[in-house]
């Protein structure tokens, strides 16, 4: 139904879906048709409502929109603006997947090259070419973990790699 939707002659026209109440599409006269949501939100002690373009049509299909209607509702009935929290959530998916193992390991082995690591020092002196070998041969252990971020490894990753290395 939402290709049979015509036009409107001059400005836009908005379309509410029956199964999600603050849901549905905006069309406006060139034919564009944007998935909408309606919610209020706490700005400065104040529930404003808002509106708030989730995707076109067909770009985004009506149940990815309504699944993320539902979301963003339930996000602004906890006071927070799901524009907002949309955009932490990516910030913090973009951090976490800097934070690696692979990313983690290349600088322990970096720094400890450089400055080595001691206790209680900004900075020790360059481990030995020996110590990294050896620091390089133990970390060939955790195959399979380059792309994990530190938060997904988890018990059980590690004792795998501990009977690993016992091994």
């Amino acid at each position: 139904s939402l290709e049979q939707l015509k036009p409107p002659t001059e400005g836009q026209e908005e379309q509410w879906d029956r199964q999600v109440p603050g849901f549905g599409v905006r069309i406006g006269k060139t034919g564009v048709k944007a998935f909408i949501v309606m919610a209020r939100v706490l700005k400065a002690g104040q529930w404003k409502l808002c509106r708030i373009t989730l995707g076109r049509f067909p770009a985004m299909s009506l149940s990815d929109a309504r699944d993320m209607a539902r979301e963003y509702i339930t996000i602004a009935a906890k006071g927070k603006d799901p524009r907002n929290a949309h955009r932490d959530a990516q910030r913090e998916q973009v951090k976490a997947s800097r934070n690696t193992f692979a990313t983690c390991r290349d600088a322990f082995l970096e720094t400890g090259e450089k400055y080595g690591i001691s206790k209680g020092k900004k900075r020790g002196k360059p481990w030995s070419a020996k110590t990294i070998i050896d620091y390089k041969s133990a970390l060939k252990h955790f195959h399979g973990w380059d792309d994990k971020t530190l938060s997904d490894i988890t018990r059980d990753d590690i004792q795998d790699a501990i009977d690993d290395i016992s091994e």
